[in-house]
């Protein structure tokens, strides 16, 4: 019989095996010697969600995936997580730009990177369709200037005057 201290849920790494047991003819003596056994690390694919933002933003932080975990492991079992890292800042133009993982490590795992893209798009003026319909201050008006009733409003695009100011919305 061979045996091994290592099971399913061991580190990778190496481990000592073992025989013990066995028969063979009564004119021999057996003589047992270890071997070893060798868990290699698994590939473990790390990617990064393609995010968009508007001109003069802040990059947000990118949100990782991870597929290919072994065992009860999760992203909260690894030792160091990649870092997304992407060129763009606040100052860049519209257009697409890499997100690149870099560095991390594990002892379980081999890193598979897939990087993303970063779409910077050009400010529209436009602002979040969550406006509070029940603030009583709050006025509507179409592009050309005339006043809209609240209970009337369909999809389009809307001038909004409150005491905090104005503001152009989407109204889906």
């Amino acid at each position: 019989t061979v045996y091994t201290d290592a099971d399913k849920s061991s580190d990778a790494g190496t481990y000592a095996t073992y025989c013990k047991g066995g028969e063979i003819y009564k004119n021999y003596t057996l003589k047992y010697g270890t071997g070893a056994l060798t868990i290699e690390k698994a590939n473990l694919h790390v990617g990064v969600v393609n995010t968009t933002r508007a001109m003069g933003e802040i990059n947000p932080a990118f949100e990782l995936t991870f597929d290919g975990f072994k065992n009860d492991d999760d992203k909260f079992s690894l030792d160091e997580w990649p870092s997304a890292v992407c060129t763009a800042d606040a100052n860049s133009p519209a257009g697409q730009y890499p997100i690149e993982l870099q560095g991390g490590s594990d002892h379980n795992y081999n890193y598979v990177c897939s990087n993303g893209i970063l779409t910077v798009t050009e400010f529209s003026g436009i602002e979040s369709p969550e406006i509070d319909i029940a603030d009583e201050t709050m006025e509507i008006f179409t592009l050309t200037g005339q006043k809209v009733m609240k209970e009337s409003l369909s999809p389009g695009i809307y001038i909004i005057a409150t005491q905090k100011g104005f503001r152009k919305v989407a109204i889906k």
